[in-house]
């Protein structure tokens, strides 16, 4: 597999489908782990979240996106709609 630049998989990342879905059981450890294990394989990913994701009710979706990255020590790269691309943070 060749190795993509940051914009072209930036670029590939904003076209797929989202590689977590967060539902109705909102964020749960479990899910978090999932996340950071996600951002270390692929520095990018995409979670969509569900209009039934239960913090939904008590934040709006920027600052539940906020509350993810905070969460799994990513940054924020784009909120559209109910999806939300995160990056790892870089080590550097």
């Amino acid at each position: 597999m060749k190795d993509l630049s940051k914009k072209e998989k930036l670029n590939e990342v904003k076209t797929n489908a989202a590689q977590i879905i967060l539902g109705k059981n909102g964020l749960s450890e479990n899910l978090l782990n999932e996340i950071k294990k996600k951002l270390k394989q692929e520095k990018i990913i995409k979670i969509k979240i569900l209009k039934t994701a239960a913090e939904l009710e008590k934040m709006n979706r920027k600052e539940f996106a906020e509350l993810i990255a905070t969460q799994t020590d990513a940054r924020l790269v784009e909120i559209r709609g109910y999806n939300l691309i995160l990056q790892k943070k870089s080590s550097a």
